[in-house]
C-alpha cells in the first residue's frame, strides 16, 4: 500500500486543482457565455467522441497494464505495439467512414439538431486523439507513473478550456473557432503526454498478438465498451428525448456528483498497475489487503463528501443562472448516491478484470447496460432530467452488487466488515440531521460554514469512535507523503 498512497496523494493534488478548475468553467463560464444549446453541443461531442474512441481501444489499455508486467524485452515493445496500432486503425477506419458518409451520423443521432450537424466532423478527430492518449496513458500507470496522465487531463484541459472561454466571452472568436479549439484540445493533450515517454519507448506500428492479448483484450472491448456506453446513456438519452436545452443543467450535476469520486480516481489509477503485478505474482493475499483497505477508506471519504454536497445543494444553486435553478438539486441527489455507492464498492472491477474470471465481468456488464437503458426509457419521458439520474443510480447499483457477490464466492475475498454497516448509519443518520437544520445569511457563507461543520462532524467520528483503523492510518501516511514530496518530483 505504500506506493499507492504516495502516488494517490500526488494524484489527488491534481484531481482537486483539477475540479476547482472545472468547477468554475463548469459553474461559472459556460453558463454565463454559452447558451443551454452550444453546451449541450460541446457536451454531447464528448460523450459521443468517448463512446466510438473506447470501441476503437478494443480493451487494449486494460491488455497494456494487465501484461505489461509479465513482459519485457522484445516481448514488451511487440505488447506496446500491437495494442497501439489496432486502436489507432480502427479510430482512423472509423473516422474516414463517417466523414465520407455523412449519412451514417443520422443513423446514429436521429433527427439531430442543426447546430449539431455544423460541427459534427470533429467529434472523429477528438475520437483519434482520445484513442493514442488512452494507450500512452496506459504505459505510463504500467510503469507506475501515474502523474502526468492526470495532470494533463485534469488540470491542464481545465486551464486550455478556461482560456478559450475567457477568449470567446471577450468576443475574439466566433462559437465555430470555440468548437475547433475545445475539439484541438484532445491534440494537445496528446503532445503533452508523449513527452514524457517518447525518450524511453520507441514506436513502430505492427500487430504480433499472441492469442491470450488478443482474447483478453476482445473481452475487455465488450465489457469496457458496455460500461463506458452506459455512463454517457444518460446524456445521450437525454438529448434523443429531445431534453438538449436540459443537457447543460445534467452536466453541472453530474460534474458536482463525480467530485465524491475525485480520491477514488486518485487511488485507483495506481492501484490497478499494482493488482496486475500481484495476481502475476499469484499473491492473492495482497490482492485482499488492497481490496478490504481500499473499500473501508473509500466507503468513508465518499460517504463525507455525499453529506457535504448534498447539505449544500441548495446553496450551489446561487452560481447558476436562475432558469437553471430549478433543475438542479433533484438529478444531484440521485447521481451523489451512484457516485457514492459506486465508489464504495471499492476495486471490485478491477480485481474481476486482472483475475482469470474476468470474463464474468461481461454478464455483469450486460446487466448494467440492460438496467441502465431499460430505466431511461421508462423513467426519462415521465420525469425527464431526473429520471436519467435515478436510472443511473439503479443501474450502477444492482451492477456493484453483481461483481461484489461474485468476488466473494469465487475469490473468498471481502471488501467490507460490519463496521461498514456503522459508517454507512452514521452517514444516513447524519444526512438526515443535518438537511433539517436552516441558516440564512449569503450562500457563500453558508457552504464554508456548512464544510466546517461536516469536517468536524466526520473529524470527530473518526477520531473518537474509530470506525475505521485504515481511514486514519491513510490520513497520517498521505500528510508524511505530501511533506516529503517536492513539486519538481510530481510527475
Amino acid at each position: 500500500m505504500g506506493v499507492i498512497i504516495r502516488q494517490s496523494a500526488r494524484n489527488l493534488i491534481f484531481n482537486y486543482g483539477g475540479f476547482a478548475l472545472g468547477a468554475f468553467n463548469t459553474l461559472v463560464l459556460m453558463p454565463r457565455y454559452l447558451s443551454r444549446e452550444q453546451i449541450g453541443v460541446l457536451n454531447t461531442f464528448t460523450s459521443y467522441s468517448w463512446i466510438l474512441a473506447t470501441i476503437c481501444l478494443f480493451g487494449m489499455p486494460l491488455v497494456i497494464v494487465r501484461f505489461y508486467p509479465a513482459t519485457e524485452g522484445i516481448q514488451r515493445r511487440q505488447l506496446i505495439q500491437s495494442a497501439a496500432t489496432l486502436p489507432l486503425l480502427l479510430a482512423i477506419t472509423a473516422a474516414l467512414a463517417g466523414l465520407l458518409f455523412p449519412q451514417l451520423v443520422t443513423l446514429v443521432v436521429p433527427n439531430p439538431e442543426p447546430i449539431f450537424l455544423r460541427y459534427h466532423s470533429w467529434i472523429f478527430f477528438m475520437v483519434i486523439m482520445h484513442v493514442a492518449f488512452e494507450i500512452v496513458a496506459a504505459i505510463l500507470r504500467s510503469e507506475l507513473r501515474t502523474a502526468p496522465p492526470v495532470f494533463w487531463r485534469e488540470v491542464f484541459l481545465r486551464v486550455f478550456n478556461l482560456v478559450l472561454y475567457l477568449a470567446y466571452g471577450a468576443g475574439l472568436f466566433d462559437y465555430s473557432m470555440l468548437v475547433g479549439g475545445f475539439a484541438l484540445s484532445s491534440a494537445v493533450l496528446l503532445l503533452g503526454l508523449i513527452s514524457h515517454v517518447r525518450s524511453k519507448i520507441g514506436f513502430n506500428p505492427g500487430l504480433h498478438f499472441k492469442k491470450e492479448w488478443l482474447k483478453y483484450g476482445s473481452y475487455n472491448l465488450i465489457g469496457a465498451s458496455l460500461v463506458f456506453v452506459v455512463y454517457q446513456l444518460d446524456i445521450v438519452m437525454l438529448h434523443r428525448y429531445g431534453y438538449l436545452n436540459l443537457i447543460a443543467v445534467y452536466t453541472i450535476a453530474m460534474f458536482m456528483a463525480s467530485t465524491i469520486q475525485l480520491p477514488f480516481r486518485a487511488f485507483s489509477v495506481v492501484a490497478v498497475p499494482v493488482l496486475a503485478k500481484a495476481f502475476a505474482a499469484h499473491d492473492l493475499k495482497q490482492v485482499g489487503q488492497i481490496y478490504r483497505r481500499s473499500s473501508e477508506v473509500m466507503l468513508v471519504a465518499g460517504g463525507a463528501l455525499s453529506l457535504w454536497i448534498l447539505w449544500c445543494a441548495e446553496d450551489f444553486r446561487y452560481f447558476l443562472p436562475a432558469d437553471y435553478r430549478p433543475h438542479l438539486v433533484a438529478p444531484l441527489g440521485f447521481l451523489v448516491l451512484a457516485k457514492w455507492l459506486d465508489m464504495a464498492m471499492g476495486l471490485n472491477g478491477a480485481i474481476i478484470n486482472q483475475s482469470h474470471h474476468y470474463k464474468f465481468d461481461i454478464w455483469a456488464n450486460l446487466i448494467l447496460l440492460a438496467t441502465a437503458l431499460v430505466f431511461n426509457v421508462l423513467l426519462i419521458p415521465s420525469m425527464g432530467v431526473p429520471g436519467a439520474a435515478l436510472a443511473t443510480c439503479i443501474s450502477v447499483f444492482l451492477y456493484n452488487v453483481v461483481r461484489y457477490v461474485y468476488i466473494i464466492f469465487r475469490l473468498g475475498i471481502h471488501g467490507f466488515g460490519w463496521n461498514a454497516l456503522h459508517i454507512a448509519l452514521f452517514y444516513v443518520i447524519s444526512w438526515w440531521t443535518l438537511t433539517r437544520i436552516s441558516f440564512s445569511g449569503h450562500p457563500v457563507a453558508l457552504i464554508f460554514l456548512k464544510t466546517v461543520i461536516t469536517a468536524l462532524l466526520v473529524g470527530i467520528w473518526i477520531w473518537v469512535l474509530k470506525p475505521s483503523r485504515e481511514v486514519w492510518v491513510l490520513f497520517q501516511n498521505t500528510i508524511k507523503s505530501l511533506k516529503n514530496t517536492e513539486i519538481k518530483n510530481l510527475f
